[in-house]
């Protein structure tokens, strides 16, 4: 709704339901979508939603899912150069889960903001963090960040624990 404010349009969602009416896969993200920019950059993103279920091991299956997604030839349902959005409803958990990844591991493909945060700030509020925790940025600006050559997301991921 406030993606206007921050001169970006959603061009596509597919929810959870959708992505599993298109058949069987190992991997299936809360939602898969994209957002045009004002500058005419398009940046695809998986969305996951931790509804406190506060599990570190499947956590870390999941991003282990998604390693194996970024160097398949097949991409996310066809997507690649995706990043991916962790939100969560306890922020303790969602520190857990950020410090689950090695510092520094997936160039930056994964990203990790509190529910209330969200709620509180939207979309263009400065919520988003990666595996170091350190600067918070908003959406806007992790498009707009540099990635590598190969394309968003498609870095591996290190996963600990």
């Amino acid at each position: 709704v406030s993606l206007p404010r921050v001169r970006g349009m959603l061009t596509w969602w597919r929810s959870e339901w959708d992505l599993r009416a298109v058949g069987p896969s190992r991997l299936i993200p809360d939602a898969l979508f994209s957002i045009r920019w004002e500058d005419g950059q398009e940046h695809s993103f998986a969305l996951e939603l931790d509804n406190a279920t506060k599990s570190i091991g499947g956590f870390l299956k999941k991003m282990l899912r998604y390693e194996a997604v970024g160097i398949s030839q097949s991409g996310l349902f066809g997507i690649f150069g995706f990043l991916i959005l962790v939100v969560g409803r306890e922020p303790r958990w969602v520190e857990r889960y950020r410090d689950s990844l090695d510092e520094g591991a997936c160039g930056g493909a994964v990203w990790f903001a509190a529910l209330d945060d969200l709620k509180k700030e939207g979309v263009e509020g400065s919520i988003w963090t990666t595996t170091e925790g350190v600067k918070r940025y908003s959406l806007r600006e992790i498009s707009s960040l540099p990635y590598s050559t190969e394309g968003i997301g498609r870095e591996t991921c290190l996963i600990s624990g």
